[in-house]
């Protein structure tokens, strides 16, 4: 039975979490490197200007921007997925979405700038890891089938 685009994409969001390699490269990569800038910026709004903290949510902003554009090409171009009229329609609407959250973080000058950037966050970090939930590089299965030469590769024909 086919499934439908909504049980696709739950299946899809959930299954890389099993992987040791996915989460650590989620959490220490795209989290904690990526989000570099955003933890300078509070580093340096605690120093000197506490009072624009909504400069913090501006590079939350930026930073999820580039997460998502990303992402969405990387989704849009995957081919495991069935879905795939669904996908580029939903796909193409989140990112309308989080540019419209990205305008909205922009021009408000206050700590309600967190509100729209932090939402662009989750929706730009879930759009990430569906487009790398079959990432085999973050995949320690693919990797230990690579190694065993359980996978169409170099040498698996040789006597």
């Amino acid at each position: 039975m086919e499934k439908n685009f909504y049980q696709e994409i739950y299946d899809r969001f959930m299954m890389p979490w099993r992987y040791s390699a996915f989460v650590s490269y989620f959490v220490f990569i795209v989290i904690f490197f990526g989000g570099c800038g955003v933890f300078i910026s509070i580093w340096d709004s605690y120093k000197s200007c506490w009072y624009e903290k909504y400069k913090i949510a501006q590079n939350i902003a930026t930073y999820f921007m580039a997460i998502i554009a990303a992402s969405v090409v990387d989704l849009n171009l995957s081919t495991s997925i069935k879905n795939i009229a669904s996908l580029i329609i939903n796909s193409i609407a989140l990112l309308g979405i989080a540019f419209l959250l990205f305008l909205l973080t922009y021009s408000t000058k206050s700590s309600f700038a967190f509100l729209p950037a932090i939402s662009g966050l989750i929706i730009s970090l879930c759009v990430w890891i569906l487009a790398n939930a079959d990432n085999e590089k973050l995949s320690d299965q693919s990797f230990y089938k690579k190694m065993r030469g359980n996978d169409i590769g170099h040498g698996n024909n040789w006597s």
